[in-house]
């Protein structure tokens, strides 16, 4: 987060829209990252400090509620796909949207699939 933050200041500063929309977007990853991470999380704080939180919820791990939260992120993604998928009308942007949102979902298909058998 302080290297996203420090960026995000930098953009701000600099007035430059893309530095601003990059690192805005990298610290809202982290915001929606750092509680959905049990025992895999990542160090947010990094470089003052390493330490690492772990959350009580995971999006993937089925024993600290990932069979509920999995489906939600994928719901979540879903209808942000169809948000931007109903705000662009070009077929460039509409295919980068489906490419992006079938990726999205790729790991929690398979991950789901996984554990059936």
């Amino acid at each position: 987060m302080p290297l996203w933050g420090a960026a995000l200041a930098l953009g701000l500063w600099l007035a430059r829209d893309w530095i601003i929309a990059f690192a805005g977007a990298g610290l809202l990853h982290l915001l929606t990252d750092l509680p959905l991470h049990h025992n895999d999380g990542h160090p947010h704080f990094w470089p003052l400090t390493d330490w690492v939180y772990a959350s009580p919820i995971s999006y993937w791990d089925y024993a600290h509620h990932g069979a509920v939260v999995g489906p939600i992120e994928g719901l979540v993604s879903l209808g942000l796909c169809v948000l931007l998928w109903r705000r662009f009308k070009g077929w460039p942007a509409r295919g980068a949207i489906a490419a992006i949102g079938l990726l999205e979902m790729v790991p929690t298909i398979f991950l789901r699939l996984y554990l059936l058998f």
